[in-house]
């Protein structure tokens, strides 16, 4: 009797026709039992889906920062905040303060937190993962204009990058990190705790726990990726729904740079930007997770561009269907972008422009792949077409 391909990994036939497992995949239970166990629970926030999305980390912030609000801790979320900025302010400045959101400047520029006092002006640019490429200058002159006194913020997940340190220096804003943040605000609000209204508690406490799980980034050790690289085909063939900590470290990497995508409008020919999990030729899913979209060459042809995390790191390729894959490949030729064909088993052949290792930011990534987007939309004809991720 044969074994079916897909357990011929984990089993051999014995001489006397029984089955037995491989020593192979012993050592992987073997090794998998002697793992340190890393899950913990998911946050509110995490299962919402959208932890890391700016908007609704600011809606939440206007919601703490105002002192009339339903959670009980009055003005001493935001006063922690401030007095990280300025020591020797005095609460009589947040008499009657009001906490808005997107404030519109004269340059059409959108501040996301500003707090107005009776003599008091404060101006909150909320940074998760996008880089700072605000217009300070233009947020600086709004608050200005006030004629109160300014209180300038940087409030971001990852230290800052030199250039935007200067950036933010040379606007009068300082930076602080929500680290910096937290600590102060625990700190100083622990006896408030026992008066607040304790369904906000909570919800601040798991709001605090988001954040500092996405400054942590990929949750996974060392230890546990060596052992997903190294049996990887025998993990997805037997029980990858067993495996989650890995797809979530996977979408942990991919969804920022999908994030970081759709903040600019989509160039002339490229549509349908997605980020998703990824399924082999049988539907089964894989240890991969894509940011594709699709650029229409013209009558029915179309290729996909994609940015895709897997264990063995990052790629930024090209595919298309079999009826435009000739198309694609004269089109990439003309466009000069240097590149290598490799053979997959769910997709044919590939175009592969760039490789980036694992752990690589997700800014560098996000970036390589929007110059491939816009350089292949400098040639496209301005038609639509359809394409079906395969």
């Amino acid at each position: 009797m044969n074994l079916p391909k897909s357990l011929r990994n984990i089993y051999w036939s014995s001489p006397n026709g029984s089955f037995e497992v491989t020593e192979r995949f012993k050592s992987l239970l073997k090794r998998f039992v002697q793992l340190p166990k890393t899950t913990r629970p998911k946050t509110f926030f995490e299962i919402s889906g959208n932890p890391h999305y700016e908007i609704y980390c600011s809606n939440f912030l206007k919601f703490w920062f105002s002192q009339g609000a339903d959670h009980g801790f009055g003005d001493n979320i935001l006063f922690s905040l401030l007095s990280l900025v300025e020591p020797n302010l005095e609460r009589e400045s947040l008499k009657n303060a009001e906490v808005f959101r997107e404030d519109l400047t004269k340059n059409d520029g959108q501040l996301d937190l500003v707090i107005r006092s009776e003599d008091l002006v404060v101006g909150i640019e909320n940074k998760i993962y996008a880089s700072l490429q605000n217009n300070l200058e233009d947020y600086s002159q709004h608050l200005a204009k006030s004629g109160k006194r300014c209180l300038k913020i940087i409030l971001c997940l990852n230290e800052l990058r030199l250039e935007e340190k200067e950036k933010a220096k040379k606007s009068g804003f300082k930076i602080v990190t929500y680290d910096q943040f937290f600590k102060h605000l625990l700190n100083s609000i622990g006896v408030k705790m026992t008066t607040a209204n304790m369904h906000y508690v909570g919800l601040l406490l798991d709001f605090v726990a988001t954040m500092e799980n996405l400054k942590r980034g990929t949750h996974m050790n060392v230890e546990l990726l060596a052992f997903f690289k190294e049996y990887e085909e025998e993990i997805r063939q037997l029980c990858f729904d067993a495996v989650p900590e890995l797809t979530s470290d996977l979408k942990a990497k991919g969804e920022p740079v999908r994030d970081l995508m759709k903040e600019r409008k989509l160039p002339n020919g490229i549509s349908q930007l997605k980020g998703e999990e990824c399924s082999d030729a049988l539907g089964r899913k894989v240890f991969s997770y894509a940011v594709w979209c699709k650029a229409d060459l013209g009558g029915s042809h179309s290729m996909g561009l994609e940015a895709t995390v897997q264990l063995n790191g990052w790629k930024i390729v090209a595919w298309a269907d079999e009826e435009s894959r000739i198309r694609v490949d004269e089109f990439i030729r003309k466009i000069g972008i240097p590149y290598k064909k490799e053979r997959q088993e769910n997709r044919d052949e590939i175009w592969i422009f760039k490789k980036f290792p694992y752990e690589a930011n997700h800014e560098v990534v996000a970036k390589e792949f929007q110059e491939l987007v816009e350089k292949v939309s400098s040639r496209l004809p301005k038609k639509k077409g359809n394409l079906k991720r395969r």
